[in-house]
């Protein structure tokens, strides 16, 4: 999931699979924070970029900011 930034206004979440350490609701920003201990724009469009590239995405959603507080 990512949340609503100047690149993405209305953000997304996507289901993902074939990747190791995502959580069933993750982002790169909680990515970053559990890899890193902080969110930085570079760590989030690295993530953002491996989870699009390496990733096997199964659907593309609206952004839920309730799954975001999860």
């Amino acid at each position: 999931m990512i949340q609503p930034i100047g690149a993405i206004p209305d953000g997304v979440t996507i289901l993902v699979s074939g990747l190791p350490g995502l959580n069933i609701i993750d982002s790169p920003d909680a990515i970053c924070q559990r890899n890193q201990g902080g969110v930085s724009l570079l760590c989030r469009g690295i993530t953002a970029g491996r989870i699009a590239k390496e990733g096997h995405i199964i659907a593309r959603l609206p952004y839920s900011g309730m799954l975001s507080s999860a």
